[in-house]
């Protein structure tokens, strides 16, 4: 059996939605510790050496700047 190395996995980050249960906010961009949660969820991704894909369909221009498409 092969194995799957981590450099081999992309991760898509669904931050899609239209935010009606946190008052019309991106749950991604909510902050949490200082921090936007995708911000967390990018770093996280990123020490575990997977690349990374963000799925949006509102704020594009907000996740554009992580720098991932």
């Amino acid at each position: 059996m092969q194995s799957i190395q981590k450099s081999d996995i992309t991760a898509v980050i669904l931050a899609g939605g239209q935010g009606r249960r946190m008052g019309g906010q991106d749950k991604g961009l909510i902050e949490f510790n200082g921090h936007p949660i995708i911000e967390l969820l990018i770093e996280a991704l990123i020490q575990q050496n997977i690349k990374i894909v963000i799925n949006a369909n509102r704020n594009q221009s907000t996740y554009q700047r992580y720098g991932y498409p």
